[in-house]
């Protein structure tokens, strides 16, 4: 693909990644034909040569190319087996910025989260949309076990504690702003409280049910074909809201997307107890509160609208200024040429 813009280049390791070949490999372009992912965008703007796959289809690989697993490791199971089969010599360097949920590190004490019907269903039939925990952390093992990934990035700490326990060398880049994820319209919001995400996981519906039996609405959506929850739809939706749930799938995961889209509409971010929100600072960009004690936390910033939107507008200006894709990006591509371009 050709260059958008020339942008710094961070180090002498990522310019010796410049003469080889980047392979971007995104299962969103299997049913997004056209689509350009964003780090097939960035490597581009900054001048890499970039050919970007769709779904888990191998390429004649060569010990030149630099290979880019976007999300999860687990959906490219041809992809990984390609690799895996070569001789060493010959492999391309395997790049996984993983984005999916992993165990809590031992640290916390908190106990590997039990697989739903849905995930064990999955698992059993060795479905390749399958992103559980066990899953998740049993392809990169995999991996390991075959001298790979060359670089593993990861988009939270705990997530990145969890990987070095068992010893991989991770690191840790938090996720980045895109245009899609949303942007403040102005919108009078008209939504006391809103959630958006699937409602059969039963720390959600308690959360709800808390909130509607203490007087609180809710307005909790989850539709895959319905286009109001998608895109500009999801946008005006989140403009409308003055508080925005985030109530992890397992206690204390962080769900970063859902921050970044709720800040960029400048919607206030409630959540349950997280383990590590870098970098986002409970208080100063969000609120956090066990969920028993949701409830109250909520009611509180409904009425207490000068606080409310102080939080709010702190989250905006962090996801807008500090958490740019030029910005992430420049650090997760330094912290894979630190790995690969040696």
């Amino acid at each position: 693909m050709e260059a958008a813009a020339s942008l710094p280049v961070e180090s002498a390791a990522v310019e010796r990644l410049r003469a080889r070949r980047m392979v971007t490999v995104n299962r969103q372009m299997e049913v997004l034909p056209g689509k350009v992912a964003m780090a097939t965008a960035q490597l581009s703007a900054r001048g890499f040569h970039v050919e970007q796959v769709g779904g888990d289809n191998p390429l004649e690989w060569s010990a030149d190319d630099v290979v880019w697993l976007l999300g999860n490791a687990a959906w490219f199971p041809r992809v990984c087996k390609s690799i895996e089969r070569l001789p060493r010599e010959r492999r391309p360097a395997l790049v996984v910025w993983h984005v999916e949920p992993l165990p809590m590190p031992s640290a916390t004490g908190m106990r590997w989260p039990l697989p739903t019907v849905r995930e064990l269903a999955k698992i059993g039939l060795r479905d390749p949309r399958a992103s559980d925990v066990y899953t998740n952390y049993w392809t990169l093992r995999r991996l390991r076990r075959a001298g790979l990934p060359d670089a593993l990035v990861t988009i939270s700490g705990e997530r990145q504690a969890f990987l070095v326990e068992h010893g991989f060398d991770a690191a840790f880049v938090p996720e980045g702003y895109e245009s899609t994820d949303g942007r403040d319209l102005a919108l009078d919001r008209d939504i006391d409280v809103l959630h958006l995400g699937v409602m059969h996981l039963h720390r959600r519906r308690a959360a709800v049910r808390k909130l509607r039996a203490a007087g609180i609405a809710v307005d909790a959506r989850c539709s895959y074909t319905d286009p109001n929850l998608w895109g500009e739809g999801r946008t005006k939706l989140l403009n409308r809201a003055k508080i925005n749930l985030s109530i992890a799938r397992f206690p204390g995961t962080f769900s970063s997307k859902r921050f970044l889209m709720s800040m960029a509409c400048k919607a206030l971010v409630v959540s349950d107890t997280l383990v590590d929100p870098s970098p986002y600072i409970a208080g100063e960009h969000f609120v956090e509160a066990p969920l028993d004690e949701l409830p109250r936390v909520v009611e509180r910033y409904l009425h207490d609208e000068e606080e409310r939107l102080r939080i709010a507008q702190n989250g905006h200006e962090l996801v807008l200024r500090e958490l740019t894709q030029e910005q992430v990006f420049g650090r997760f591509l330094l912290a894979v040429a630190e790995r690969v371009a040696v």
